[in-house]
């Protein structure tokens, strides 16, 4: 049975950075392949909202710097589904010069290696344990957030129906207060 990830369980945009902020200064001090590893594995997540398992199946094919393109394929019930995702500018740097010495497959690193990564940095930095998936929830919410348009983010994410983008339109009472304030303002 699969967890039901609530809205609570989702960092926040000011945790995204936190962490990035993190991971970057951590390579800047020590310019090694594993804290270039954990920067664009998380920059995936978070500025790309992929999957776990999508990070993991990526191949240097799959990138498209010149466009700035990542191609996604999704197993699908009725076989496969591919999808472009928009490679983040923030994450285009560092995700070149990892790509340089890779083979075909960007990480070697099993699933449950690549969420244990992501439970011991958020603990680390957040002070709490975060799913990898809730990253993906995150980049959802901050592109409804910013452009209104629920059309990229079914894209983007790769979903057939726009019942299943509802789940990023769950609001805290903080937002519907701030809305519903600026609604009743008096000009």
């Amino acid at each position: 049975m699969t967890q039901q990830l609530r809205l609570t369980d989702v960092p926040s945009w000011h945790d995204v950075e936190k962490l990035w902020d993190y991971l970057e200064e951590q390579y800047k001090a020590d310019k090694n392949s594993y804290n270039l590893r954990n920067l664009c594995l998380f920059g995936l997540l978070a500025f790309c909202g992929l999957r776990i398992s999508e990070v993991l199946d990526l191949e240097k094919s799959n990138i498209n710097f010149a466009d700035e393109i990542i191609v996604i394929k999704q197993k699908k019930k009725k076989g496969e589904a591919v999808r472009e995702v928009i490679l983040a500018d923030q994450l285009k740097p560092y995700l070149e010069q990892y790509v340089k010495n890779c083979d075909s497959k960007l990480f070697k690193i099993s699933q449950r290696g690549a969420r244990d990564l992501v439970y011991r940095l958020t603990k680390k930095v957040l002070g709490r344990r975060i799913r990898p998936h809730a990253f993906r929830h995150a980049f959802a919410i901050r592109l409804l957030d910013r452009t209104k348009n629920l059309e990229y983010v079914r894209r983007l994410l790769g979903h057939v129906n726009y019942g299943t983008v509802k789940i990023y339109l769950d609001f805290t009472v903080r937002d519907i207060k701030e809305e519903i304030k600026n609604a009743l303002k008096i000009s």
